[in-house]
């Protein structure tokens, strides 16, 4: 029950609050951020693993609420890895790093 609570609350300070957010810079991705040793072949000639963290806070100013949220995307680098050993040509490597920049954009 408090869970629910938590998002009705959550959900009433967003409607009813001017929202502030900032943005971290983009980071394009290079065959050096995939530092982790690939496990047993899987399939997979390359994985990204990334992680979204954020915080917030709730301001009363007034008769307002404002909200500021801190959102950090990190990509875990140790267990991001790419197999260079299948990697045939540095057009492979750089289609490969687009692929990956896309799950890293999505997260």
């Amino acid at each position: 029950m408090e869970n629910k609570t938590t998002r009705w609350l959550l959900v009433l300070l967003l409607t009813a609050a001017p929202v502030f957010a900032g943005a971290q810079s983009y980071h394009r991705l290079a065959a050096a951020d995939f530092g982790g040793n690939a496990p047993q072949y899987n399939g997979d000639i390359a994985y990204t693993n990334c992680h979204v963290d954020y915080t917030y806070e709730v301001i009363h100013k007034a008769d307002n609420y404002d909200i500021r949220f801190y959102v950090q995307l990190t990509m875990d680098n140790d267990k991001s890895y790419i197999r260079l050993d299948q990697v045939n040509s540095r057009e492979q490597l750089q289609q490969i790093l687009r692929h990956e920049q896309g799950h890293y954009n999505i997260a």
